[in-house]
């Protein structure tokens, strides 16, 4: 029953598989996994088939999970706003490698073709429908000017307000690497931060569609893993 009250399905103990939502699924699947008291608890794609209210849901249960076990969480996602917001490392993946590897704010504030392409959700990069451009597609970008970064987001906490032991001061990493982040990142509400003059594509992150994303993590830790095939 412990398992079943730290993802929220207490009282839920005797619904039948065909009375519980889509959402009450994957917290069942995950109450299994942690029976065990694991010290990797993998997440495949734990977004798959929930709309945006019910993907904010799960990450908070993840982060609020996070800060009560001692387990590394690896998350794989193709959501952006998962990935922006919840880990604490992350990565790309791209050709079956590891293109990028680091703190959160690493990937944000990059200017490496690939990440910025993936992260921000452009069609303009190396990255192509199925795999990467071939020349003649690159040829034709050739000029073309990048949107701007987009704010990097502040991590998402647990719900008590208490930071997690691995989550880093907001723009801590930038100030240490000498790294200027994106204009009103880390701001407490990007979406009344960010100037309305700037286009609506510009202003919010966008959910990527066809590329994907996964987290891994240091011992207690939640990091990103982004892969695009």
């Amino acid at each position: 029953m412990e398992k079943m009250d730290l993802v929220g399905l207490l009282g839920a103990e005797d619904k039948l598989p065909g009375e519980i939502s889509g959402g009450m699924r994957k917290r069942a699947g995950l109450a299994r996994a942690l029976v065990l008291d694991p010290e990797i608890v993998l997440f495949d794609e734990p977004d798959s088939g929930l709309d945006p209210v019910r993907t904010s849901f799960l990450n908070q249960l993840i982060i609020d999970l996070n800060a009560q076990i001692d387990a590394t969480f690896l998350i794989v996602t193709h959501d952006g706003n998962t990935a922006r917001k919840v880990p604490d490392n992350i990565g790309l993946l791209y050709h079956r490698h590891l293109a990028v590897f680091g703190p959160r704010e690493m990937l944000p504030s990059s200017e490496e073709p690939v990440v910025r392409q993936f992260l921000n959700a452009q069609r303009v990069g190396p990255i192509g429908m199925s795999e990467e451009k071939d020349a003649d597609e690159l040829e034709a970008e050739r000029g073309q000017e990048l949107p701007p970064l987009l704010p990097i987001p502040r991590q998402q906490e647990p719900s008590n307000g208490i930071p997690r032991r691995s989550q880093r001061e907001p723009g801590g990493w930038c100030r240490e690497h000498g790294i200027t982040p994106p204009p009103y990142s880390f701001a407490s509400d990007i979406a009344t931060a960010v100037p309305r003059t700037l286009p609506k594509a510009d202003r919010f992150p966008r959910r990527p569609s066809s590329d994907g994303a996964a987290n891994q993590a240091l011992p207690g830790t939640v990091t990103d893993l982004e892969e695009v095939s």
